[in-house]
């Protein structure tokens, strides 16, 4: 079985990712090289970028169209990285729609401007209107860096993480690395992703990273079963 990538901006001329469909299947040659059988489309929807749910799914059946023409095997599903911010906001309809793969998780982007606390309550509010929680890459966010004993709570009440392949590497300089290590350290690592935007500068990859940053054995946990069971319904405890 391939591995499976819970976070990538795959889709074109919706957000930081892609500029044309070119540049998608372009990423979508270097996940099938790289091992990646299987992704989700996790465009942002913020107040940068108020991508809505029909618009994401417009995009993902172009991609998936153009590379089925060309006989590129990947498999593309419908996702999104929320803002927690806006997520407050949304009704509950749209933001059902916007979770990964059609299941029952929220990929949630942490706000930078707020403390871990206050992310604790905002997650808190959002599982109350029945999603279950992916954070996104926790080690970049400074709120967690201060307080890793909020995220392990969090952890601890069923919430998981999504820490970014590259960022083992040094790809968000050497605190996040350090921190992102400590992660795995602390158990609080739940899956593994890219969160590619293009196919140079931010190229998809989980396996190499993994194995440059020492985490081989885990590889196959991490990058494939439990983002697998996520998706279809029967996510692995972390």
């Amino acid at each position: 079985m391939s591995f499976v990538d819970l976070h990538c901006h795959i889709l074109h001329s919706i957000d930081d990712g892609p500029t044309d469909l070119e540049g998608s299947i372009a990423m979508a040659e270097t996940q099938v090289r790289g091992g990646i059988g299987r992704v989700v489309a996790t465009p942002h929807v913020s107040q940068r970028f108020p991508n809505q749910s029909y618009e994401i799914e417009e995009r993902r059946s172009e991609l998936t169209d153009a590379l089925a023409k060309r006989g590129i095997s990947l498999r593309v599903e419908m996702g999104a990285e929320v803002a927690m911010t806006a997520a407050m906001q949304m009704d509950k309809e749209e933001l059902m729609r916007l979770r990964l793969g059609g299941g029952a998780w929220l990929l949630l982007e942490p706000p930078s401007s707020v403390d871990a606390g206050g992310i604790q309550s905002m997650v808190g509010e959002i599982r109350a209107r029945g999603h279950q929680i992916l954070l996104a890459h926790p080690e970049r966010i400074e709120a967690f860096q201060r307080a890793p004993e909020i995220l392990k709570v969090l952890v601890a009440s069923g919430v998981k993480t999504q820490v970014t392949a590259s960022a083992l590497i040094g790809r968000f300089g050497s605190t996040t690395r350090r921190f992102a290590k400590q992660l795995f350290d602390l158990n609080l690592v739940s899956v593994v992703a890219s969160d590619a935007h293009d196919a140079r500068n931010r190229a998809p990859g989980l396996e190499k990273p993994m194995r440059s940053a020492g985490f081989k054995k885990v590889t196959t946990a991490l990058c494939r079963d439990e983002p697998t069971a996520i998706l279809d319904g029967a996510a692995l405890e972390s």
